[in-house]
């Protein structure tokens, strides 16, 4: 049966319905945008998904990479405490980088409910976060991006070939050629790891939609100077890579200078196997 926004929103908001948005990333999936917000201001958004057993409703690994984002590790410590604790209290599954929830299909209200409420919870944990030294990464990026180019887009989504959306860092460029950027980051191995999967599972997943000369990775070589080759090689398997230290050479590359190697560090620059 194929998921209908309309009733799904209905069965979430009742009388509020028309607080709430709802598009079709497939007949079994919905992208449902919710009238609660993150702390920095953008809506909640939940994939509802409908399955043989009922419902499956994810994050979309949104609310993990923003706790990364602010340099929180939930793999050690108070922070993984408290992360496990929140798991458990709702009841919600992490796997593949991902807040899962399972339901039967007559508890869509009440799934979508504990869901909301999960993730404004980890979005919470932020306040546990040290005191910045720097802004994030991903927002020294856009910065730049918008100080040198006419059209900037933050935060832009785009739909793979599996029909799984991905939420990128950025779009830069002009209206004839926009180029989609992704910021890898990570303050330990384990984030950097994550990070690096997240940006070489999206732009694989779009191979089919977008050419590979305007998918573009950029590595923070600044707070870490050292990272893996094989990872970055790995990402250049599917997008063009730059790093922080080399600006001038990502943003000649959205400019439309498309160098012969995709991995467009300096020379000199530390690349180790890590």
């Amino acid at each position: 049966m194929m998921m209908r926004c309309r009733e799904l929103v209905a069965l979430a908001a009742g009388q509020e319905a028309d607080e709430w948005a709802c598009r079709a990333v497939d007949d079994n999936t919905v992208l449902l945008i919710s009238p609660r917000y993150y702390s920095d201001g953008d809506a909640i958004e939940l994939l509802v998904k409908r399955s043989e057993g009922g419902l499956i409703l994810s994050d979309g690994g949104e609310a993990v990479a923003r706790l990364e984002m602010s340099g929180i590790n939930i793999d050690a410590g108070r922070m993984r405490e408290a992360w496990m604790r929140l798991l458990r209290s709702n009841q919600v599954e992490y796997r593949n980088g991902r807040i899962t929830l399972r339901g039967s299909s007559d508890d869509a209200g009440f799934l979508i409910r504990v869901m909301l409420d999960t993730l404004a919870g980890v979005d919470g944990l932020r306040a546990l976060a040290p005191i910045p030294r720097d802004m994030p990464f991903s927002d020294k990026l856009v910065t730049l991006l918008r100080a040198e180019f006419p059209k900037v887009q933050q935060r832009p989504d785009l739909r793979g070939e599996s029909g799984t959306e991905y939420r990128l860092t950025a779009a830069a460029g002009t209206d004839d050629r926009l180029v989609y950027v992704q910021a890898v980051a990570g303050n330990s191995a384990p984030a950097r790891k994550t990070a690096v999967e997240h940006a070489y599972t999206a732009f694989s997943d779009v191979n089919g939609t977008l050419a590979r000369d305007r998918k573009l990775v950029i590595v923070n070589d600044q707070s870490t100077p050292s990272w893996s080759t094989t990872q970055l090689r790995l990402l250049s398997s599917v997008a063009y890579v730059g790093t922080w230290n080399a600006r001038d050479r990502f943003t000649s590359f959205i400019r439309g200078k498309v160098p012969v190697d995709r991995l467009m560090a300096e020379q000199g620059d530390q690349l180790t196997a890590m």
